[in-house]
């Protein structure tokens, strides 16, 4: 949810708050006041889009001499507690519209398809490599043949957590199943008698080239600079992580 400047009504206003207008300490005075019950206050309270309440020691005390009962006011402070953990949220632009995504946390990634959003799960890998000839082929695999998270959108975008450019940090990967170990694998280079590829990154081979563009507090979008095919995918971070998904 976009954090949303909230603004108490006027008291010297006679009219009725709009449907959007926070909740107030004065409102629920009011409605407490009308001898509802504590039932109906506490539903007002749940059910109201924002709150504003002032709960500090002296507003409680306050509220507990106008007749606020005990249950009313542990409704409120729940109320406030869950709007303050919204606030830690932020909405971003995708292609297809707003995403709403927390501010704070570590790596992310988020797939955004025309059919819709879906967030992705990271994997962890374990490395293997391969003998070809006199160069070892360094792998990384991944358990499974198939990702869970599947689209049909062959040109999805990508929005990810990260305070730097993604470019060199993230990449879009191809990952390649093997049915006879469950697995899927991504290269990430080779060494032989006189060469050794960085195997601290996806072998270029194996990438997707992506156009990031930053989007504000800390997240980019990244879209694939051509279609991607089906098969297995992810993004990959630089830990070894793979978000994974895959095209059909």
């Amino acid at each position: 949810m976009t954090p949303v400047l909230l603004i108490a009504a006027s008291p010297a206003s006679a009219q009725a708050p709009s449907k959007d207008a926070p909740l107030t300490n004065q409102e629920v005075i009011k409605l407490c006041k009308l001898d509802l019950g504590d039932d109906v206050v506490i539903a007002k309270i749940n059910q109201a889009k924002y709150v504003d309440f002032k709960l500090e020691t002296d507003d409680l005390t306050k509220l507990k001499s106008q007749g606020v009962s005990k249950p009313v006011l542990a409704a409120m402070l729940k109320r406030a507690t869950a709007t303050a953990g919204e606030m830690n949220t932020t909405s971003v632009m995708g292609p297809y519209g707003g995403a709403v995504v927390t501010t704070s946390g570590g790596p992310m990634a988020r797939l955004m398809t025309k059919d819709g959003e879906y967030d992705l799960r990271s994997i962890a890998g374990s490395p293997s490599q391969t003998w070809a000839y006199v160069t070892v082929l360094m792998f990384m695999d991944y358990p499974g043949l198939k990702a869970e998270v599947r689209t049909k959108d062959h040109k999805p975008a990508f929005l990810v957590r990260s305070q730097q450019s993604p470019v060199g940090r993230y990449f879009l990967v191809k990952a390649e199943s093997n049915k006879k170990d469950l697995t899927r694998s991504v290269k990430l280079g080779s060494r032989g008698m006189f060469t050794n590829k960085s195997v601290t990154n996806p072998d270029k081979d194996w990438t997707v080239l992506f156009a990031a563009k930053e989007q504000g507090n800390g997240f980019w979008q990244i879209t694939p600079q051509k279609d991607l095919e089906p098969g297995e995918y992810g993004i990959w971070f630089r830990d070894s992580e793979l978000y994974d998904f895959g095209v059909d």
